[in-house]
């Protein structure tokens, strides 16, 4: 004989016992033995089989009230193919403790089996728990199963008349606002023999009618009827044990109520929908059962927009995290200075993605809140956004700015060398068309970021200044190397002609002449960098005009000018009078070749003498280095200082001459001797 102490197992063992994979459960216990709201249960839902949390809106509550031992949970294993433990008819004890539910994926059904009226195990304090549980299931569900025994149709206490009555009452106080949703109840007779169903029925609505009549009802409640808040559904089942066939033929056709919507007598109408997203029933009913426990008023409608609240505040977040992760490559690449292509498209696919993802989610909850962290969200997401195309405007300016600067570096270069006389307008043009290209740029890739036509408009400005300060800039340091550069062109137009052709400046050249014209040729080239003139760009800046050089330094550059370009001047004036002195003629070349042959020869024998040949090396490398000098142009300079070199060695030059006529004379004597 088994131990009469044997206790229903735990609701651990229960979870345990249910479980179909270690991912998936059957059962989860909402409210505890102990009337504690199980803190996990959403989690432990979300495990339910047929993803219930995706459901949205598109699943039912049903419960089922009843005295213990009632076969409730039997029935609801039938009805649903769930799994709640059934009394152990060994022991009768029982086996439903708390508020337990289990998912239908085929009927869209969320059950919940309650622990049975009139519960020996629970004592004296069976009848505070079952009217929290009967609230509870009443203020949740869309359909509230009364299983009855047919026997107790009439009987005020055995069919718990009493806790209805108190169950209607509160919930009026407690839950009811103005265009609350019906609730379906549908009074299921048990063991249902003889009397036919409709008198059943009558005896049931009319008590129904009488309960509501003698409620305690809020003020602005007091003419209200029983059919203003309920629709009632009456069915009846023959006995399980007796008669199986027959009981299990009429629960297979009352399960079909439940999951053919084509059906006249189908169960789920939409006017019983609570209109509560799956994924926030753990908080709307943890709510409402705190409130329960506390005997609190309850604003349904408020606990809805709480609802919305929390949940799609988790949804934002969520979307959210999810753009940050997606951009964060985008954010790493505009912190390194890059001008991320096609931007804007990214941004304003995943913006309609988020929002798309937020509505599908977010949208069944209360629509106000909904709306009102819509807004939120986009605003969120534009703060975040903003900073990218911050940083995306940036570096388009940045690279627009680099491209700028490059082109003038390349373009203005040789023109600022050119010195041509329409070096500006040139100069003009290579600015307009870089400045038009750098703001069609910035336009063309601004609009593609969906930029505001203020923002556009004052970066171009801040662009537009900036280029012109490039363009000072480039044509500023042209200036650095100016007088360098004069004294090159003064050269060039000096020392040849107009085809490019070196002069020899003949007794025909007219050196002052050429010299002036050369001269003039550099005032005037310095006469260009004076004032720096760009054109006024349409749409963008003014003309501008800028001093590069005041008068003062224009006249102590070209006196610095002049006295580099002094001694070329002079050098010229030497190389004409040479070419011009005339060459000896042909009778004094004979007659120097003839009484000069012994000095020559004389000269030749000095000049092989091993102890003069340092003179002659030295000779011969001034020499080279005189015809170096004139090759280079540089006669003029080099001439200066050498005039003063020459003052210092004349004296010893003077000397060396004197030896060397000396031993010419001796050597001309010792000849004229040998050939006597």
């Amino acid at each position: 004989m088994a131990d009469p102490t044997t206790t229903a197992p735990s609701a651990e063992e229960v979870v345990a016992s249910t479980n179909t994979t270690p991912e998936t459960l059957d059962l989860v216990q909402i409210v505890q033995e102990d009337y504690s709201f199980n803190p996990t249960c959403k989690d432990q839902m979300e495990k339910f089989s047929g993803n219930f949390y995706a459901s949205g809106l598109d699943y039912n509550v049903v419960s089922i009230l009843g005295p213990q031992s009632g076969g409730k949970s039997t029935l609801l294993n039938l009805l649903f193919n769930v799994n709640f433990k059934v009394m152990d008819e060994e022991h009768r004890q029982q086996t439903t403790k708390g508020l337990w539910l289990a998912h239908d994926d085929n009927s869209k059904s969320l059950i919940m089996d309650v622990e049975g009226s009139d519960s020996r195990e629970r004592g004296e304090n069976h009848i505070k728990f079952e009217r929290k549980s009967a609230l509870f299931s009443l203020a949740i569900s869309e359909v509230l199963i009364i299983n009855m025994w047919t026997n107790d149709v009439g009987r005020y206490q055995a069919a718990n008349y009493e806790t209805l009555r108190t169950v209607f009452e509160i919930h009026l106080k407690l839950f009811y606002t103005e265009g609350s949703p019906k609730t379906l109840l549908l009074f299921i007779l048990r063991d249902h023999q003889s009397t036919p169903l409709v008198n059943l029925s009558n005896i049931l609505r009319k008590d129904m009618d009488d309960m509501w009549v003698k409620l305690d009802k809020p003020e602005n409640l007091k003419d209200t009827k029983f059919s203003d808040f309920f629709d009632a559904e009456f069915t009846s089942l023959p006995n399980y044990v007796f008669q199986k066939d027959a009981f299990m033929d009429q629960v297979s056709t009352l399960s079909k109520r439940f999951t053919d919507n084509s059906r006249e007598d189908y169960l789920y109408k939409p006017v019983y929908s609570k209109q509560v997203p799956a994924d926030g029933f753990p908080e709307y009913s943890g709510r409402i059962w705190e409130t329960i426990l506390a005997e609190r008023d309850l604003d349904l409608p408020s606990v809805k927009e709480m609802l919305a609240r929390v949940r799609c505040d988790e949804i934002a977040q969520a979307v959210m995290a999810s753009t940050r992760k997606e951009f964060e490559s985008y954010k790493r690449a505009l912190s390194d200075g890059e001008v991320v292509k096609d931007l804007g498209t990214l941004i304003a696919e995943r913006v309609s993605t988020s929002l798309q993802t937020f509505k599908e989610k977010g949208s069944i909850y209360h629509e106000p809140t909904y709306l009102e962290r819509r807004e939120q969200l986009i605003m969120s997401m534009d703060e975040y956004f903003s900073e990218l195309k911050d940083a995306y405007a940036r570096n388009v300016v940045i690279a627009q700015t680099r491209t700028i600067e490059e082109h003038f570096q390349a373009e203005l270069t040789p023109l600022l060398a050119s010195g041509r006389h329409d070096m500006w307008t040139e100069i003009g043009q290579v600015y307009t068309d870089t400045l038009l290209k750098g703001q069609a740029d910035i336009n063309q890739q601004f609009a593609e970021m969906g930029f505001s036509e203020d923002f556009t408009a004052a970066t171009l400005q801040k662009f537009n200044t900036h280029t012109v300060e490039l363009a000072e800039k480039q044509i500023k340091h042209s200036t650095h190397g100016l007088k360098e550069t004069a004294v090159k062109r003064f050269e060039k137009n000096f020392k040849y002609d107009e085809n490019k052709i070196p002069r020899e400046w003949g007794k025909d050249d007219n050196v002052p002449e050429a010299y002036t014209n050369a001269r003039n040729k550099v005032v005037d080239f310095i006469g260009l960098f004076t004032t720096m003139t760009l054109p006024q760009v349409e749409g963008s800046l003014e003309a501008t005009n800028v001093q590069l050089l005041k008068p003062t330094q224009v006249d102590a550059l070209q006196e610095s000018i002049d006295e580099l370009i002094k001694p070329i001047y002079e050098d010229a004036l030497r190389t004409q009078k040479r070419t011009t002195s005339g060459a000896p003629p042909v009778w004094l070349i004979v007659v120097f070749l003839v009484l000069g042959f012994n000095e020559f020869m004389a000269f030749l024998d000095f000049v092989t003498t091993p102890s003069n040949m340092v003179f002659v090396l030295f000779a011969v490398s001034m020499a080279g280095t005189v015809y170096a000098l004139h090759h280079l142009g540089l006669m003029g300079p080099a001439e200066s200082v050498a005039r003063k070199a020459v003052e210092e060695v004349s004296n010893q030059a003077q000397d060396g001459l004197l030896m060397l006529t000396e031993k010419l004379q001796d050597a001309s004597a010792k000849r004229r001797k040998k050939e006597e």
